[in-house]
């Protein structure tokens, strides 16, 4: 069944259903005035006539701000889901992960964040559809439970991804809704929405849809196999599409659309009962257990099975479930520093806290520590501080925090942590200072909080407490540059000199390191263009400062360093004069550690590679067995592409493609064979099926003659010369019948005649049997 199509045009011209951009038309069936005006209708609808329901979120992720509502979109559509499906007939769990590439973390497991590595997985089933396996699955008594659970999948998100590159990641919230015990029908939100500048994570999407969703191509990526179900019509689904045509893809995401439409669909596929569910499954693993061969892929095949009959065995008892897994969370929550669901309602609004800013509208004050009166609130990475904090760039024992009065508020960080805490973009000239309302603190690349104090901010008295929260989470909004973070510079009036700019060079190891060029340089500039230098300076030093921290974290045997270049032409744009290279330094036992070039990046190439190295030091972080993509050409973001060993891969690439081309054509000719002898035994099985039921009714039609009673047989006559033409057996039968043992004569069974006997009378015999 074809995609719901629904849009949200914003600014994006429409004619009746149609939306027009440039030469681009896409026929849809409902435009949309904003986000709060759609409704789950549809998709309760659909988990009530038993068929599963996907609801897929496109577009930029920076819209969703604008909806004016507490709530972020995923909550407000969730919730409208659980007022409508949690009733008395009806049993619904809550499942949330998290996808970025060929990462998936679940959202509401519990413990200690460097616990954080067990990752739940994705398995398709021909019948049953993708499943979700290994997630924790959290039950909702009442429609309200979904608030507790949503804020806690917020936090959770905020703790596990940085402050600037958490919009690259998907999350999909899974509600499992079981009807009256017979059903299991399944409700989803797939939210792929992107950034509002730069491409969206769509790449084996596109792919796919380009290449009309070819069943080998959903195991592309994790992404893929999750909307399996959705894109093929197994499940119904409903497709959300918020247009900006500021954004450099919306043109991109109209063709995806239209491509994405136009496929084959199969027919929705009705949800069965757990119960029938496990006995498919385990009749299958009954069957691949009775094969004697068994090749890695019956294997997986197997192991994926077993999976799901543990995952669908397991017996639930909602309540218990429920007080459990509060309580874990709350342990959770209380080990970080937050405060737990039934602390936040008695919270004193009046004392100072720190929330979190982020660039993703659904993060941004999500975290929220408080910092008590009279007590030193430290921070950092070790598990005894007061707020755990795990990240890039952050130490163990980072800095401190000491409310004095609730009104005066002192930071403290020792001098080795100098770079790795900034006050509103600066360093602190000293290790001590006191800290202002609204001051934003950068700790490391992982987190920035902004600095709330209540006795000094009077929108705590003149606004409502709802309305001032959502007003606080849009101040923590980010740019979707963390250099926009920096502090701003004087655009008039300002002479350009370097002892002017000295003071900004702080922040920044690199920057440091080219304050004597910064110096020879900016008396060359012309007036106009120096500062614009000096901006784009600013801020591809700081990304270099990211990209070092990550190499030294996820590469520390390696003695890699990113240094930025300038190249003299200074009649060229800012970002063409600059180039970042790649050094390896050797320690030397004679003298001081020398360095070798390893690759020249240009600015925008740099770039591309920060985004790579963001996304491997999340594996390094996330995952299971950490990022073991090192000197992989293909994975490795350090390495640049070289054609001969990338042809030498290409190559062997191909030859194992002929390879399996070949076994393919042996397998199918393999396959054929077995085929045709499979008929043909199929036939001969039936032609002796047949004889056999022939020889059984001989073999019980002579038992029925010799069993009855009174029966004599006298000894058979000569037999006599077979007639020509004759072909059936015939027996003489005597006309005398025996009634107790008496001959009651001229009285022939008709049942005799009827089995093909040629009867005879005869006075004295009682049968005879001849050939002929």
């Amino acid at each position: 069944m074809p995609p719901h199509l629904a849009v949200i045009p914003g600014p994006v011209p429409v004619d009746g259903t149609t939306v027009v951009l440039g030469a681009e038309r896409l026929a849809v069936d409902r435009i949309y005035r904003d986000s709060a005006s759609f409704t789950a209708d549809s998709l309760v609808a659909s988990a009530r006539e038993g068929i599963s329901h996907g609801l897929i979120l496109l577009g930029p992720k920076q819209k969703s701000c604008k909806l004016q509502t507490s709530e972020a979109l995923d909550g407000h559509l969730l919730q409208s889901m659980a007022d409508a499906l949690v009733t008395e007939d009806l049993q619904v769990w809550l499942s949330a992960v998290e996808i970025l590439d060929d990462q998936i973390l679940d959202l509401l497991a519990t413990g200690a964040p460097s616990d954080w590595k067990e990752a739940p997985m994705l398995v398709a089933h021909p019948s049953l559809g993708t499943q979700l396996l290994g997630a924790v699955e959290a039950p909702l008594r009442e429609p309200s439970d979904l608030r507790e659970l949503m804020s806690f999948i917020l936090k959770r998100r905020c703790l596990t991804q940085t402050c600037l590159h958490g919009s690259r990641s998907h999350p999909i919230y899974l509600l499992r809704t079981e009807i009256r015990s017979e059903l299991s029908v399944h409700l989803a939100l797939f939210d792929l929405r992107g950034p509002v500048q730069g491409p969206s994570d769509f790449t084996a999407l596109e792919h796919l849809i380009d290449l009309g969703a070819p069943e080998s191509m959903f195991r592309a990526s994790l992404l893929t196999t999750a909307l399996k179900d959705s894109i093929v019509g197994s499940w119904h689904s409903t497709i959300l599409a918020t247009l900006e045509p500021e954004v450099a893809d919306c043109t991109k995401q109209l063709r995806l659309l239209s491509k994405w439409a136009r496929l084959p669909f199969a027919s929705p596929r009705r949800a069965s009962a757990r119960v029938a569910q496990l006995a498919e499954l385990r009749e299958e693993v009954r069957e691949l257990q009775a094969q004697h061969a068994m090749d890695d892929a019956r294997a997986t095949i197997l192991a994926d099975r077993s999976a799901m009959i543990l995952e669908f065995s397991k017996a639930h008892d909602p309540p218990k479930e429920w007080k459990k897994l509060r309580r874990e969370r709350d342990k959770t929550l209380d080990w970080c520093g937050l405060p737990t669901s039934d602390a936040e309602e008695a919270l004193d609004l009046m004392t100072p806290y720190l929330l979190n800013m982020s660039d993703d509208p659904a993060l941004c004050g999500r975290l929220m520590y408080l910092l008590p009166k009279g007590e030193r609130t430290c921070i950092g990475s070790d598990p005894d501080n007061s707020v755990v904090v795990d990240g890039l760039g952050i130490l163990p024992n980072l800095c401190s925090i000491v409310n004095v009065d609730d009104f005066k508020l002192t930071l403290s960080r020792p001098d080795f942590a100098r770079r790795h805490v900034l006050i509103n973009g600066k360093t602190m000239a000293k290790e001590s200072m006191v800290l202002s309302h609204h001051d934003r603190i950068c700790l490391g690349r992982a987190q920035i909080f902004r600095l709330q104090i209540p006795h000094m901010g009077v929108e705590t008295i003149q606004e409502e407490e709802e309305t001032l929260a959502r007003m606080q989470r849009l101040e923590c909004l980010l740019p979707e540059e963390l250099t926009g973070f920096l502090p701003s510079l004087p655009r008039q009036s300002f002479d350009t000199t370097f002892e002017n700019l000295q003071h900004l060079l702080d922040h920044s190891d690199a920057l440091r390191n080219l304050q004597y060029y910064i110096k020879d340089l900016l008396p060359r500039l012309p007036a106009a263009s120096a500062l614009a230098y000096f901006e784009a300076l600013r801020k591809v030093c700081y990304c270099v400062d990211e990209a070092n921290m990550i190499t030294r974290e996820v590469r520390p045997d390696d003695h890699l360093h990113l240094e930025v270049e300038l190249v003299w032409d200074i009649f060229r744009p800012p970002e063409e004069a600059i180039l970042i290279r790649l050094m390896r330094y050797c320690k030397s036992d004679d003298g001081p550690a020398t360095g070798q070039v390893v690759h020249y990046w240009s600015y925008a190439c740099f770039l591309e590679r920060l985004e790579l190295m963001r996304d491997v030091h999340r594996v390094h972080c996330h995952a299971r067995n950490g990022w073991a993509g090192a000197n992989e050409m293909l994975q490795d973001p350090w390495m640049e592409p070289n054609l001969f060993p990338l042809r030498d891969v290409l190559s062997h690439a191909l030859a194992q493609r002929s390879l399996a081309d070949s076994e393919r054509r042996a397998a199918e000719a393999a396959l054929q064979e077995l085929q045709e002898k499979t008929e043909q035994l199929e036939r001969q099985a039936e032609i002796i099926s047949q004889l056999k039921e022939q020889i059984m009714g001989v073999v019980s039609l002579t038992r029925e003659l010799q069993e009855e009673p009174g029966d004599t047989v006298d000894p058979p006559e000569p037999a006599e010369p077979a007639r020509v033409g004759e072909e059936n057996f015939t027996m003489s039968v005597s006309s005398s019948t025996f009634s107790d043992g008496v001959p009651t004569g001229g009285q022939v069974d008709e049942d005799v005649r009827s089995r093909g006997f040629r009867v005879d009378a005869g006075r004295g015999k009682r049968a005879t049997g001849r050939h002929g």
